[in-house]
């Protein structure tokens, strides 16, 4: 993984825990992981995966997609 995207990664979990959302570092490693079964050039794909590993409750879908 490039050390750029990685960066960007750590500050998105940066962004979403400001938000208020229950990131911590074992489910950013679950993204992390994940990005070798989609193409993270896709946009909805990145979002679904993300999506799904990171957000666990409904009411958190809108902070994330903020």
């Amino acid at each position: 993984m490039p050390g750029h995207l990685l960066h960007n990664l750590i500050l998105f979990g940066r962004v979403l825990r400001g938000l208020g959302l229950e990131v911590n570092t074992a489910r950013m490693m679950d993204l992390t992981q994940s990005l070798s079964y989609i193409d993270v050039g896709l946009k909805l794909d990145f979002y679904y995966a993300s999506r799904a590993l990171l957000v666990h409750r409904r009411e958190d879908i809108f902070l994330f997609d903020q």
